[in-house]
């Protein structure tokens, strides 16, 4: 009931303080939907060497041409540009994430946790050991915690390597005491080893409705007409079909990722922190993007967009949500020819996400 949730500690351990615009913003969004359900939330602030430390890299190579000056100043001048970024993403979490005290490992861990009554690992890809640490915290491992122990959208990314890894940490996943999962493809491989009753959930990004991002969306940061690119994973057949559309439309083509393929000509660098980001994906003509929460913030923000498709298996998460909002058809790959950009049915959408969303609330309120 509303007094309980009104009572209720919460902390969402997920991860937040990756140097990632998902990452950040998916927490965000999270946090944000459980205070409007009532409960109290914490971002249990947990800074493992393993995700703290992943910032973007560009090699000075990226920069070299025939004038080794030049080249330098040019390096010298994006690395001072890529740590006001940083310094972007610790003024956002600073501002808008409700972090408890910092804590590095499992006994500053094991501190924080104490006054909870509910733990929420996830979303993100919490159970990808690409990214965990194949730290069992992901896993729900904390010995000493009084509380229930659940997860909200957690993904594994590829699900094949997920198979790979599953053995060791079945018997962990077991023991949550409610398990909900972002992808049909986790659910069944759960499934296939036994955890019958995980259920799946929407991205926390889609909890939001548009009206709740606004307060992140000033006037536009580019004034000319624009479309953004920004890649999840780098290949230079998006690029050239970003380049193809800004061709026909006569827009300019901002990147604001630090792949190689970013540092060419014809494509403008645009350092931004997560609003900043934000503020691109909803004022650009168009979105191109290979990462999951580009094609769900553009979607949310009623952006155009185009998905672009590896075909690596890390396409799973973005297909799933294409497919359950029946935007399938914004879907390109690197055969694909620049096209007109038809209009999307966006009321039809948001009936679809309205539905999405009051499966996570069921969820939500029923478990925590």
């Amino acid at each position: 009931n509303t007094y309980n949730q009104i009572n209720m500690n919460i902390g969402i351990l997920t991860f937040h303080c990756a140097y990632n615009y998902g990452a950040v913003l998916q927490c965000y969004a999270l946090q944000k939907h459980l205070e409007s359900l009532g409960f109290n939330v914490t971002i249990i602030n947990y800074t493992p060497f393993y995700l703290a430390s992943k910032r973007p890299k560009v090699n000075l190579r990226t920069f070299v041409n025939r004038h080794p000056i030049l080249s330098l100043n040019r390096y010298i001048s994006f690395t001072s540009k890529l740590q006001r970024q940083f310094d972007k993403f610790l003024e956002f979490s600073d501002l808008h994430l409700n972090l408890s005290k910092k804590c590095k490992n499992y006994d500053q861990l094991s501190s924080v946790i104490s006054s909870l009554d509910t733990i929420i690992i996830g979303s993100d890809q919490v159970w990808s050991e690409t990214f965990n640490g194949k730290d069992s915290v992901w896993y729900g491992q904390f010995p000493n915690f009084k509380g229930r122990v659940i997860t909200y959208a957690a993904s594994a990314g590829d699900v094949n390597k997920f198979k790979t890894n599953i053995p060791e940490v079945l018997e962990a996943i077991k023991r949550f005491d409610s398990i909900s999962v972002r992808e049909v493809d986790l659910q069944n491989t759960l499934s296939e080893y036994g955890v019958n009753d995980a259920v799946t959930v929407v991205d926390p990004t889609l909890l939001l409705d548009k009206k709740s991002w606004s307060v992140f969306l000033d006037k536009p940061i580019e004034s000319e007409k624009y479309i953004l690119v920004y890649q999840g994973r780098d290949d230079d057949a998006l690029m050239n079909y970003a380049k193809s559309l800004g061709t026909i439309h006569h827009c300019k083509v901002i990147s604001c990722d630090f792949y190689a393929n970013s540092f060419q000509d014809g494509i403008s660098q645009c350092v931004a922190g997560p609003k900043e980001f934000l503020n691109l994906v909803h004022n650009a003509f168009c979105v191109i993007t290979s990462s999951f929460h580009g094609t769900a913030l553009s979607i949310l923000l009623e952006t155009r967009f185009f998905a672009f498709f590896k075909g690596d298996g890390g396409d799973i998460r973005a297909k799933a949500l294409l497919e359950s909002l029946n935007l399938c058809n914004r879907i390109i790959d690197r055969n694909s020819l620049p096209c007109a950009n038809e209009e999307i049915d966006w009321n039809t959408v948001k009936e679809k996400i309205t539905l999405l969303k009051e499966r996570a609330n069921k969820y939500l309120l029923e478990n925590a």
